[in-house]
């Protein structure tokens, strides 16, 4: 049996916005766990200029099958023009790709 998950990386420009994003994204079923991290420096090209700034960044674990609908919500959410969407396709212990694959919408 395959266990597979999809591990979103990503960043924010502050803590408010990641987490925000986050709790949707669980609140819909569309990950099971956001791992926020601390503030790290993101020095990037932008518009023909260089940019050095803080971020703050996220991993988010994600059924295979809700990608796609995870994507949708995330760049509707995003504050940024361009954010990084990079899924990565990975093999997990059994228990916590079933755990993953179990993840439904949250009532309130």
């Amino acid at each position: 049996m395959e266990n597979k998950i999809a591990v979103v990386l990503t960043t924010f420009p502050d803590d408010k916005s990641a987490r925000k994003t986050a709790l949707s994204m669980l609140k819909e079923g569309l990950a099971a766990c956001a791992q926020i991290g601390g503030e790290i420096a993101s020095i990037y090209r932008w518009n023909g200029k260089l940019c050095d700034e803080r971020e703050i960044p996220v991993k988010l674990k994600i059924p295979l099958d809700k990608v796609a609908a995870a994507r949708e919500i995330f760049l509707r959410d995003h504050p940024y023009e361009c954010p990084q969407w990079i899924v990565l396709v990975g093999e997990a212990s059994q228990s916590y790709a079933k755990w993953v694959g179990e993840t439904r919408p949250m009532s309130d």
